[in-house]
């Protein structure tokens, strides 16, 4: 028998609801995961790596701006390289997202795409399968599974979980237009 998470059960209540304003902020409160554009590094692993043993992190102090960060994943060391001029805060995401696959599934919230940070989920692989069969496309509607680099990778992958094709510049390869939910929102709002 699966262990079925608080957060698990939290996102089903949300995915079952209406979604008004009110149906969000109370998830949002509830099982998000906020991590501002400004959070601390060391703060942005505390909060996503899951407490269940097999994950921990180290942080060195070094010469340059920011500490360097050390993921594990058991045994195995994965150092989180800054590259010159990067966004740190992405980095340590995007490695985040590496190195709990395949037994966490971290989910961007569509929600907070673009704003000044990130809205996040980390669910065990099994939860995650879960959902999607329970929810399918509503799932994709609301969250993306994995760490991208700019919206428009959001969306084109977004698009494909919800129309089943890849998309170029929003439109699929036979020309139709597939906006997918966030342009839809943008044309929406005249953004």
């Amino acid at each position: 028998m699966a262990i079925v998470t608080d957060t698990y059960e939290k996102l089903c209540g949300f995915l079952d609801s209406e979604k008004t304003d009110d149906d969000c902020e109370a998830f949002e409160e509830a099982a998000l995961i906020y991590i501002d554009w400004k959070e601390e590094l060391e703060e942005i692993c505390g909060l996503i790596l899951p407490e269940d043993g097999r994950f921990r992190y180290t942080s060195e102090d070094n010469a340059d701006e920011e500490p360097q960060i050390t993921i594990y994943k058991g045994d195995a060391a994965y150092p989180i390289p800054f590259p010159k001029d990067c966004y740190y805060q992405w980095e340590v995401l995007k490695k985040l997202d590496e190195v709990l696959r395949p037994e966490y599934v971290l989910m961007e919230y569509a929600r907070y795409r673009g704003a000044d940070g990130w809205g996040l989920l980390c669910l065990s692989h099994e939860e995650y399968e879960r959902l999607k069969e329970k929810y399918g496309v509503a799932l994709y509607e609301q969250f993306i599974p994995g760490i991208y680099d700019n919206v428009k990778d959001f969306e084109e992958k977004q698009n494909e979980l919800i129309y089943g094709k890849q998309t170029v510049n929003n439109e699929d390869k036979a020309g139709k237009d597939k906006k997918g939910i966030l342009g839809k929102i943008k044309d929406l709002f005249h953004m």
